[in-house]
């Protein structure tokens, strides 16, 4: 203990002779310069927090809602459909359209087809629908559309189904027809390292045919809508 307490006087007595030394005034100085160091090193090394809160309950039912609603669930709970057809857009009601051009098309096409076409529509507008005719039988039923692409946007055309005015699953509110393009030529121009250059391409208008399904390729096989006896499309 004498030690201890003899070390510490000396100690004591070291720095007094430093301070005296140094000067009072300098001491002080160096002290609060030390200091101030000492600040502003540690703000540079401060832990940085975040205190946002972030509401997640929303999405948290979004993403549920979209998984219950999404096509896969509509066929496992429609997996006792025991009748499957192809329904045609035939004896359709809405934004028909009748001039020289589409009934000179529906004659060329009622001539080659056994599938008899007995009207067109024109889709300019958003709110531009059809409704097909009631169904006899309760199934299964897959949607074949022959059309005549005048969108002069490059994206593909899209449109939505409803069965008794709601969309029977999540995709079916974004459907899509393809769209057929063609190069403006046949010959494929060299760069300067020999490599092919794509020459541009146009969109063609055309009738084209197409079953309702999945293009972007999520999902299999055809679009199919459980339809009961006396339900219909829109």
């Amino acid at each position: 203990m004498k030690k201890i307490f003899k070390k510490t006087k000396e100690l004591l007595t070291k720095f007094k002779q430093t301070i005296k030394s140094i000067g009072i005034k300098r001491a002080v100085v160096l002290v609060i310069a030390f200091l101030l160091v000492f600040v502003v090193v540690a703000s540079l090394f401060k832990k940085q927090t975040m205190n946002n809160y972030y509401e997640t309950e929303t999405l948290s039912y979004l993403s549920d809602d979209l998984l219950k609603n999404n096509y896969s669930s509509y066929l496992i709970d429609k997996k006792d459909a025991n009748v499957e057809a192809i329904m045609t857009t035939n004896n359709m009601e809405g934004s028909i359209k009748e001039d020289g051009d589409v009934l000179k098309y529906i004659n060329e096409f009622n001539l080659e087809n056994e599938d008899k076409i007995m009207g067109v529509a024109e889709f300019l507008k958003k709110d531009d629908y059809i409704t097909l005719p009631q169904v006899n039988k309760t199934g299964m039923y897959y949607l074949k559309v022959v059309y005549y692409d005048i969108n002069k946007q490059i994206n593909d055309n899209q449109f939505s189904i409803l069965i008794n005015e709601e969309y029977p699953f999540v995709e079916a509110r974004t459907l899509k027809l393809p769209s057929s393009f063609i190069f403006e030529s046949d010959e494929f121009k060299l760069d300067r390292y020999k490599n092919e250059i794509q020459p541009s391409s146009f969109k063609e208008n055309k009738w084209q045919e197409a079953v309702v399904k999945d293009y972007d390729g999520l999902n299999p096989g055809y679009f199919g809508f459980y339809l009961k006896e006396g339900e219909n499309l829109k």
